[in-house]
């Protein structure tokens, strides 16, 4: 069945992002320069700049590490299908949002989630 234009489908995978990336380019015919290589940039940089989201709260998800990135596509049936791998995983013991406690509430964000603070 084909899929809608435009749509994202979002998986997750044991297997690393490396070894994924080496299946994925074993099957592109022709990649282009640069695709199937492994990235490390910021978070920011891997998920866009244009994005209407909260860059802080992104680099928390990740603990303010930087990702490993891996961008290809693979040409099947006449389409191009856009990858883009990311690790690690975000972090899952994120809890709701807690308002700042620092006293300017200009810079409380509204939504997301804050890791506890050990």
């Amino acid at each position: 069945m084909p899929l809608p234009p435009a749509l994202y489908v979002v998986s997750t995978v044991e297997t690393s992002i490396t070894q994924l990336a080496a299946e994925l380019r074993s099957l592109d015919g022709a990649p282009a320069p640069g695709a199937w290589q492994v990235t490390h940039p910021e978070a920011r940089e891997a998920f866009g700049q244009a994005g209407l989201y909260d860059r802080f709260q992104l680099a928390e998800l990740f603990g303010g590490q930087r990702l490993s990135v891996v961008r290809g596509s693979l040409a099947v049936g006449g389409y191009r299908t856009a990858y883009t791998l990311i690790s690690p995983y975000p972090d899952g013991t994120l809890l709701p949002h807690r308002p700042r406690d620092d006293g300017d509430p200009g810079e409380d964000r509204a939504a997301g989630a804050r890791r506890e603070q050990p």
